[in-house]
């Protein structure tokens, strides 16, 4: 069985609605150092606010007094489609992503094409560490994310999620 020719170049073009001329690839080589160098500064910030302005600089949206832990790895690949709110802190070691793909050719590609979607972590939310927060979600302001946690649908307001089995418990208000 012979399969596609498969480049991931054109798989990011189409996802940012451009075509993979050497322009693009330029800019795409660009904005991958940018944000490798960033996170690496971010990675080794002894500070929070010096770790938003890093991922700032990658292209994410942080609001203000964000608490940002160590060694977060958000999407790399379309950090400018992930939201933070204002005063939300987010624990070390969580996964934030806007994307999902599969970077080999293989089988499953068919089945599972690239998905890119805006990831949005309202006001006031709390992250705990070690979470993972999928594409596409939308966790609402006054929320907690307990330690461990895979968010992969959307989260309530006021809302207390925990680990793999993702309960909904609301908050007292």
């Amino acid at each position: 069985m012979s399969k596609p020719e498969f480049d991931v170049v054109n798989d990011m073009a189409a996802a940012h609605g451009e075509s993979p001329t050497l322009g693009f690839r330029m800019r795409l080589y660009r904005r991958a150092l940018v944000a490798f160098v960033c996170e690496r500064l971010a990675w080794m910030s002894p500070t929070a606010g010096l770790r938003s302005l890093f991922y700032r600089g990658m292209g994410m949206e942080i609001g203000e007094g964000v608490f940002l832990g160590s060694e977060i790895l958000f999407d790399k690949s379309f950090p400018e489609r992930i939201h933070v709110g204002d005063h939300t802190a987010i624990g070390d070691r969580c996964l934030i992503f806007a994307h999902a793909n599969i970077p080999s050719n293989n089988d499953l590609r068919a089945a599972y094409p690239m998905n890119v979607k805006d990831t949005f972590i309202e006001h006031h939310v709390w992250i705990m560490p070690g979470c993972t927060i999928t594409p596409g979600v939308r966790i609402g302001h006054h929320s907690v994310i307990a330690t461990g946690a895979v968010v992969y649908r959307d989260v309530p307001p006021h809302s207390f999620v925990t680990g793999p089995q993702f309960r909904f418990k609301p908050l007292s208000k």
